[in-house]
């Protein structure tokens, strides 16, 4: 059912005479629910074929064609079709097929189509997955040692546990141990004993490693939890939470085994982030960049947790205004990030250009951001929408709230900024701290405003919305009191240039990492172009002049 038959039916049932019954509500909503799945359905096809790589739809395509023989299937007629569009349109592929039986039974056709791929790709990626081939060939030796051919079945898992302990596949070597020892059980060799003794040993040992690697990991799923909810907390429950975590994490025995080093070294980095220690956390992140260096087959593995790494410290890089690697660093994401494919490529690609604009906002080069943003966003904003991501989301609409803020245009950036404290429920969704941030810039783009009858009212609602809910931490009283300040001598016509050296004198004893994370942006910069009367761009692309002249090497391809 398209739009145009949904009108029509709906204006059908709303011109009856009878009154608006449960009936009529029922026949809506159920119309509504069809057509919402109908057209679900077929984005949902349209995305699952544009995700697959060249090599996979080679894969489809040959195995489909051997099955059809000289046929030529309506549902690879169908694939082909959707295969060569830019945009999912459902009449363009009716027109395009032409076909009276194909249309009548489209719904059918799409629906196999969708479960055949569906099944295609996990096969596929089974028969490529290192854990799946290390299962596979223990399976293999498994069927032959039951028919009692032990001399084949051992050569199995021989190159079953080769894969397995390359891998560090814990799980796998349990079971590999437990099939070794009933080889040796079976066997008439002379030394059978000692192997049965070094097989339980075996055995024991990776049942240990289980252990160490499910304690981790539980250690690392509650920081990542805290860290999500509160980043840069000053909140005292959630500092002693993660500081009992961490101390578990560090009680936890020294392993040899990739994955429970990882683990430890992020949640480190979480739990630095939390009590703002941040030069411990952007030490953890590079110790956990080196680990994967030294494991290349990790990265294989553990590529999603790699390319997080990856970005973290790109992202802590940039903050620290270390440049050295931040080019090569930058490759390699890229790199990394053209591999990926349909959703899984969305979030890392849009982080991706938030660092790129970030730099461009360092180097105060204001104008090509805006110019790449205004032409970009609409792409960006719907692929961000597209992942419900609420933190990326955030992200970008503050990036362009404050890139406007930096070109002095601070109506578009109190429109975007609008947009993020109107539309996103951030407290319900565990992002509070995003909200209290986006609150304390609203005040700095109502002050630029110079609308001061709108600042006094909202420092009020917004200082009272802190105290509320107890986030009334040091810098936020330094800010409240300097506004408060402002607008006071604002009334009398005071010079302000006191007043804001003295915020600048006040802001100085805290981190430059913590100032950059919590606010948003260079605050710093901001009260020197108040202090200076120059445009903040300016006073940006000087102090990257003169301290950390490295960013401008940095290539960005937008």
């Amino acid at each position: 059912m398209n739009k145009e038959q949904l009108i029509t039916v709906c204006s059908i049932i709303f011109s009856l005479t009878i009154p608006i019954t449960s009936i009529k509500i029922l026949a809506i909503i159920y119309i509504l629910l069809f057509t919402t799945f109908n057209i679900r359905m077929s984005d949902t096809l349209f995305s699952l074929i544009k995700a697959l790589s060249t090599g996979e739809k080679i894969h489809f395509k040959r195995n489909a064609k051997r099955q059809a023989g000289d046929k030529d299937p309506a549902y690879l007629q169908l694939f082909d079709v959707i295969d060569k569009m830019d945009d999912y349109d459902k009449d363009a592929i009716l027109a395009k097929l032409k076909n009276k039986k194909f249309t009548s039974d489209y719904a059918e056709i799409r629906s196999y189509l969708r479960e055949l791929l569906i099944e295609f790709i996990q096969e596929y990626n089974t028969e490529k997955s290192i854990p799946r081939k290390a299962i596979k060939q223990f399976r293999k030796a498994q069927a032959l040692y039951e028919k009692g051919l032990f001399a084949d079945a051992h050569e199995l898992l021989k190159k079953s546990k080769e894969l397995a302990e390359t891998y560090q596949l814990q799980d796998a070597l349990y079971y590999i141990y437990t099939q070794e020892i009933q080889l040796c059980s079976g066997s008439e060799t002379t030394n059978r004993i000692e192997k049965l003794a070094l097989k339980h040993h075996e055995r024991k040992k990776t049942i240990e490693n289980l252990g160490l690697i499910n304690e981790a990991e539980t250690v690392f799923n509650i920081l990542h939890f805290l860290y999500m909810e509160t980043p840069s907390s000053r909140d005292e429950e959630i500092i002693a939470q993660a500081g009992g975590l961490y101390k578990q994490l560090q009680q936890l025995p020294q392993s040899d085994i990739f994955y429970p080093q990882l683990l430890k070294q992020l949640s480190a980095s979480l739990y630095h982030n939390l009590t703002q220690n941040y030069a411990e956390m952007y030490e953890s992140y590079k110790t956990a960049l080196q680990l994967y260096e030294a494991n290349i087959q990790m990265k294989e593995r553990y590529g999603s947790l790699y390319l997080n790494t990856l970005k973290n410290y790109l992202a802590s890089s940039h903050y620290y205004r270390n440049y050295n690697e931040y080019q090569y660093l930058l490759n390699k994401l890229s790199e990394s990030i053209r591999h990926l494919k349909g959703m899984f490529k969305i979030f890392p690609q849009l982080f991706l250009c938030y660092l790129k604009l970030d730099i461009l906002i360092t180097r105060g080069e204001a104008d090509v951001a805006i110019h790449y943003m205004l032409e970009n966003k609409k792409k960006e904003l719907r692929a961000s929408q597209s992942i419900f991501n609420i933190s990326i989301q955030f992200k970008q609409l503050h990036q362009y709230a404050f890139l406007f803020f930096l070109n002095a245009d601070y109506k578009n950036a109190n429109q975007y900024l609008n947009i993020i404290l109107n539309k996103f429920d951030l407290q319900m969704k565990g992002r509070s701290d995003l909200f209290f941030t986006a609150k304390l810039m609203k005040l700095m783009i109502t002050f630029e405003l110079g609308d001061f009858l709108l600042l006094n009212d909202l420092l009020l609602s917004i200082q009272q919305y802190f105290a509320r809910h107890n986030k009334l931490y040091e810098l936020e009283k330094i800010l409240f009191s300097h506004f408060k300040t402002l607008e006071k001598n604002t009334a009398v016509k005071s010079n302000a240039t006191a007043d804001w050296n003295q915020l600048k004198n006040l802001l100085q004893k805290f981190d430059p990492y913590f100032l950059l994370e919590f606010i948003g942006f260079d605050i710093m910069a901001w009260v020197d172009s108040k202090i200076h009367n120059r445009p903040m761009k300016d006073i940006i692309k000087e102090k990257a002049q003169q301290y950390y002249p490295d960013i401008f090497k940095v290539e960005i391809i937008l």
